[in-house]
């Protein structure tokens, strides 16, 4: 569901602000814009003097780094279950990859003359993976994952489709779909980076409420150092607030990002202590013959 920009209110900063300049630790370079998260209530009361702001990347941009690395992770997690199929088809243990490299395997027990049509298979289906995992580790040595895109794997091409898919539909933990980020900007989409929060001290939240120039910040972090190296003007030359993610779609933004940090992890109870509790209940922890 597309979400609605609303135009931007000159000289106030609030909760669903989105303003350029800002900053992300794995985008150098980029051009990075803040969705500021605090509190409206903290905000409209002068209730703190930080800021916390969620970076947004160009899709491009997210396409090249977070993308890249979950898409190749899902490639390498599919590529390692067909290997360990395949040897346990071939009655060889996968504990022989962690000794031995693939190539080493492939060549001391699956021979090229092997007269079985069984080993000729394996190694077949073996050499595919193996120059599988050369190309997802050419893809991983790339500052980008474009030049590979669309993949030639169908496997691969898949995934990437279907991460992308997880993505625009929010169901990609950690990240947060915009289609745009101003009112009447573009649609080629924007990630919200949810793991890592960010801030701007109050004083320079305020100069970019009412757009702040780079000489301009820079006599302003002689007089406030706090404010110092937290936006960026590499990208921009004007630090500016260009629109307001309306509710209740910035609570919806909140929520997702809630929840990712909120979560719980509990201990598993023991099976020997299921089982006697499904044997005290009269419940049988062994299937009937």
């Amino acid at each position: 569901m597309a979400q609605t920009i609303l135009p931007v209110k000159w000289g106030k900063i609030e909760q669903g602000s989105i303003f350029s300049g800002a900053l992300s630790e794995d985008y150098k370079g980029c051009d990075i814009h803040g969705l500021i998260i605090t509190a409206r209530c903290d905000l409209a009361h002068d209730k703190t003097q930080i800021f916390n702001y969620l970076p947004i990347a160009k899709m491009q941009d997210w396409i090249d780094r977070d993308f890249k690395s979950i898409v190749c992770q899902r490639w390498m997690n599919e590529i390692e279950g067909n290997l360990r199929s395949t040897l346990n088809t071939a009655g060889h243990s996968p504990n022989i990859l962690t000794t031995e490299p693939l190539a080493s395997i492939i060549e001391k027990l699956f021979p090229a003359d092997a007269a079985d049509k069984k080993t000729k298979t394996a190694r077949d289906r073996l050499e595919k993976i193996n120059s599988t995992i050369l190309k997802l580790e050419k893809i991983n040595k790339e500052n980008k994952l474009k030049p590979f895109l669309p993949p030639d794997d169908k496997s691969f091409a898949s995934i990437c489709r279907q991460a992308l898919d997880d993505c625009i539909r929010q169901k990609l933990s950690g990240y947060y779909f915009l289609d745009s980020i101003s009112p009447d900007g573009d649609k080629h989409g924007y990630v919200a980076l949810l793991r890592e929060v960010r801030h701007l001290p109050r004083n320079l939240a305020i100069k970019i409420a009412a757009g702040i120039e780079k000489p301009e910040y820079e006599l302003h972090c002689r007089h406030h150092p706090e404010a110092a190296n937290k936006i960026c003007f590499d990208s921009t030359d004007f630090a500016f607030p260009i629109g307001v993610l309306r509710s209740p779609e910035i609570e919806h933004l909140l929520q997702s990002f809630s929840l990712l940090f909120s979560r719980i992890g509990l201990t598993d109870p023991e099976t020997t202590y299921i089982d006697k509790l499904k044997e005290h209940h009269s419940i049988s922890t062994k299937e009937e013959s």
